[in-house]
Parts: C-alpha cells; structure tokens; sequence
C-alpha cells in the first residue's frame, strides 16, 4: 500500500484520538462486517472515536440546527463528503483521516485493500496531545438563572445539543461547522474583462450578480491561485513570473514590460509584505459581499511555509479570463 498523505489544511471536529472514515455515502467501501466490527471494537477499546459523517448528521436534530443557527439547514453527508475532500485535497478518494504527531494524515482505502488499511490503522498511536475544549465532557451547557421558567422546547433542544457535545466530543464551534458546510455556494464567473461575479448571488437593489472588486496585482494574485488548486508555497510565488506577468496584463490593459516585472517581483518578494497585504484583501473583498461563512471557500488561505490554495471545488469555477 501508498504512504499516508500528509494533510496540511486543517478538517474541522478531527481531534487527536478521533478518526474519521470519509468515504462517498451514496459508494461506501467499509461496509458493515467483520472489518466493520473489528475496526470500532478495536479503536473503542483503545480509547479512540471513529466518526463517520452519515452517523454524526443523522444525529444533528434540524429543530437544533434552525434554533442555534437560524438559515442553516441539516448538512447533507454528501456535500460534507465532497466539501471535506476538496479542503483536505483528496477529492474524491476514500479513507481515514487521523492524527498522529501533531500533524493530520489520510489513510487511503479501497475495496481490494480495506482490510490492510485498517490493520494498518489500528497500529497507530494516534495524538490525544494538545487537545483543548470549550467545556469538559458531561458538563452540561448553562442556560442561566431562568432556567426554571424555560419553555419545554428550549429545554429539548439544549438537551440534544448537550448529548451532541458529549456524544462526539465536540465544541460548539465544531458544531457550528459541521452546520456550516451546508452553506449555499454560489458558482464564481471570470468574465473576459476580468471581473469576478458570484452568479447565484444577485445584489438586492440592481438583481445582478454580486462583483467582488480588487486593485490589480491583488486580483492577479487571487487569479493565480484559483489556477493553482495544489496550493502554491509565498516564497514559490516569484517563480512564477511569466504567468503572473500574463494575467496583470490582461487586467490592467498595461504593455511596459519591464515595468511591469518590477511591480510584481516587488509585490510578491517573500521578504517583503505585498502577498500578505493582498491576501487580506482579497479576504476582505469576499467578507464584504458574503457572510464569512461562505466567504471562507472562496478567499486565499494557508500556514507559513506550507501551500496557500483557494478552497472552493473548482467546478464551482467558469474561467472566460484569458480564453
């Protein structure tokens, strides 16, 4: 079998002794079974967790999702699937996500391996370092002093809310996240010109489109790494001169060369601050058009000296710049 792949974006609610089966709900390869049962039996009796997302949503009740985050609805395991391989970058594949070292890897599986890789995986020593929690385990959630006068369906909901805590482990932040990943994304349109239009979200007033405005080397900047779904490191990003020359180019209308490669090699100097300063514009840009929560798939995140990558999956994407 392959060698894990290292994970460097972050996956929400995937703590050090949990491990999460993402596989395609509508094509599962871990089916229920002898490996099924050897696999939870095992990681219960080493003090682990295995989350599997058609089981953890089932569990989120939709009365507690609309009440604690009104406009969301219940996630789909399929879109969560989807949503979880395109941050990690492994769309499509099947396996274990865990935890070991402080750092996350993915475990691949198949139909013809599965039972390799899970006694692979039940050799590992998985982390439970480091990990921090809003509230301990059992504690129930406080619900103040008028907890007497709290009508009974206030009260059901913050008791299923209090098992879901304590059932998964969770925070609940990672339960806001969780619901989250049911945020309606809108497909992204680059049009010839070079503006950024978010099509399914229209403004209220005029009933277009809603444009996502930057100064050019900032939205040079965020064209590069939209073309870039692998992630590219800051300090790589000058080695990319030609292309970034190419896209300025086509935004600005500009044909002074030289001066041109003076003003991106300037902006992109990983000693200098110029890629910092556009990337929380280009957060900003999307933040002022979008709540965060959507906002966050379509802005330039990263971790110093790992890949910076946009996450939005790229067929949400209509490239017509530079066609």
């Amino acid at each position: 079998m392959s060698a894990d792949v290292q994970i460097k974006a972050p996956i929400p609610f995937l703590k050090g002794k949990s491990v999460l089966l993402l596989e395609d709900p509508e094509r599962p390869v871990l089916v229920p079974g002898l490996v099924w049962d050897r696999l939870t039996y095992e990681l219960e009796r080493q003090g682990k967790q295995l989350i599997v997302l058609p089981e953890l949503i089932s569990a989120l009740n939709p009365v507690v999702a609309d009440y604690l985050f009104p406009g969301y609805d219940v996630p789909d395991a399929s879109a969560l699937y989807r949503q979880i391989g395109s941050l990690a970058g492994i769309a499509g594949r099947n396996g274990f996500l865990y935890r070991k070292g402080g750092r996350t890897y993915f475990k691949e599986i198949s139909a013809q391996d599965v039972d390799d890789a899970v006694s692979e995986l039940l050799w590992l020593e998985l982390d439970a370092v480091g990990i921090e929690y809003c509230r301990e385990p059992g504690v129930p959630i406080p619900v103040g002093p008028a907890d007497e006068d709290m009508d009974s369906r206030t009260r059901f909901i913050l008791g299923e809310v209090d098992r879901l805590l304590r059932e998964y482990n969770l925070t609940l932040d990672e339960l806001r996240v969780i619901i989250g990943y049911k945020v309606q994304l809108s497909r992204m349109q680059i049009t010839r010109t070079g503006k950024i239009l978010l099509t399914d979200f229209l403004d209220k007033d005029s009933g277009q489109p809603k444009e996502v405005k930057m100064d050019p080397l900032t939205k040079m900047l965020y064209f590069f790494f939209l073309k870039h779904p692998e992630g590219v490191r800051v300090k790589e990003v000058g080695d990319y001169l030609a292309e970034l020359m190419h896209l300025y180019m086509g935004i600005t209308g500009r044909d002074d060369k030289d001066a041109i490669r003076a003003s991106i090699l300037g902006h992109v100097d990983p000693f200098g601050n110029g890629i910092n300063v556009s990337m929380s514009r280009i957060k900003a840009a999307f933040k002022n058009q979008v709540e965060e929560s959507v906002a966050r798939f379509y802005w330039v995140e990263g971790k110093g000296g790992e890949p910076y990558r946009v996450a939005l999956d790229r067929d949400f994407v209509l490239w017509e710049y530079g066609a």
